[in-house]
């Protein structure tokens, strides 16, 4: 049985159909039936929702609008439901708060891993040191670089170990609990063994989603100094909340390449699409042959239109 057409929208484009007019969403959903297209639900559409400011009847009203087309939704994963935006109240007030402030958490180690990745900086090394000292403290980093080497190395060894503590932590039990001795034996010269120890902890469907992640935040991310601001601790909240907003955008690419074999289109903002769509460097989407895959479109009948003209 053939699959049916699915489109991987955009968090606005749900938004704008949960704002329209009755007579303007149902025009869309009306004519997206006919088309036989299935959207697509996933932890970061369903997670920028929730986090909006709430309003219980604008929710139901997405909910219900939702539920109208004719082709149940792609889930990328199968707990994820469209009744969970009808939670509201305090439990969603909390729910909201601790998701924010997990975004903000991630949108800052996001923005050390990209800045690690780049070439040095002039600009903000100075800074970015000042700002990583509380964080080699805590871990038994040495600040001081200058004083024994033996020492050193042991201080190095042990911080690095306290950091694979913490990692094994958060891994699957099955993974969790890989004996950590190996990193005792690991000479602190050569980091491509390192990574290679790493790379048999978490195995390869891990480490490959998390490559991919990478290349996908370097992409979007490649022409801009946001991510030295936010390392640094010299972002005020609206940079953070828009390098917050272009990590989620890499989140739904990387899901995108997770299902490509389900998902025929993804829609993305302008700015993203610029990216995506430039000579040099090369976006990740691109690299994967998914670029041709994206579309722009700013309102619901632009998007209709759209879909229209790329299902053919």
């Amino acid at each position: 049985m053939e699959r049916p057409f699915t489109v991987y929208f955009d968090t606005s484009f749900y938004i704008q159909l949960c704002n329209a007019d009755d007579a303007t969403a149902d025009d869309i959903i009306k004519t997206l039936n006919a088309l036989q297209v299935r959207h697509v639900l996933s932890e970061t559409i369903l997670i920028e929702l929730i986090t909006r400011t709430t309003v219980p009847h604008r929710d139901a009203t997405l909910v219900d609008r939702v539920a109208a087309f004719s082709i149940p939704p792609y889930r990328t994963n199968e707990i994820w439901e469209w009744f969970y935006l009808l939670v509201s109240g305090k439990e969603r007030e909390e729910a909201a708060t601790k998701l924010k402030q997990l975004d903000d958490e991630m949108t800052r180690a996001a923005s050390w891993g990209l800045v690690a990745r780049r070439q040095g900086n002039n600009k903000w090394d100075a800074e970015l040191l000042e700002a990583a000292r509380p964080t080699l403290r805590e871990y038994g980093f040495p600040v001081d670089f200058s004083g024994d080497d033996g020492q050193a190395v042991a201080a190095w060894r042990a911080a690095a170990k306290n950091i694979i503590e913490k990692i094994k932590q958060v891994l699957p039990a099955e993974l969790g609990a890989k004996s950590l001795d190996w990193i005792d034996n690991i000479a602190l010269d050569d980091p491509q063994a390192l990574l290679d120890q790493l790379r048999d902890l978490l195995g390869p469907e891990i480490y490959n989603e998390v490559e991919a992640q990478h290349k996908l935040q370097d992409s979007a991310t490649s022409s801009e100094d946001r991510p030295f601001r936010v390392a640094a601790g010299s972002a005020d909240a609206k940079v953070r909340g828009r390098l917050a907003n272009t990590l989620r955008d890499t989140k739904r690419m990387l899901e995108f390449i997770q299902h490509d074999a389900e998902i025929d289109l993804m829609q993305v903002d302008r700015a993203q699409w610029e990216i995506i769509n430039q000579t040099t460097p090369v976006h990740y989407l691109a690299e994967m042959g998914l670029a041709g895959r994206c579309f722009l479109a700013s309102s619901l009948v632009d998007t209709v239109k759209r879909v229209s003209e790329l299902k053919r």
